[in-house]
């Protein structure tokens, strides 16, 4: 019966750091997600920027 008792706990353990895990595994998903959304944004803009300093800057032939 202690045994059991025993398996249920660590079980039980077991079961909320899995939660635990899965939670910050979401969390950092989440982070990466944005980090990608804000590097497309920056990138996005640096290539306008490039474009209006073509458009301003004369090409040399």
């Amino acid at each position: 019966m202690k045994i059991c008792k025993s398996l249920e706990v660590t079980n039980a353990e077991l079961s909320n750091k899995n939660k635990q895990i899965e939670e910050e595994l979401l969390g950092k998903v989440k982070a990466e997600d944005n980090s990608e959304k804000e590097r497309d944004l920056i990138r996005s803009k640096i290539e306008g920027l490039l474009t209006k300093l073509e458009d301003i800057t004369p090409a040399d032939p």
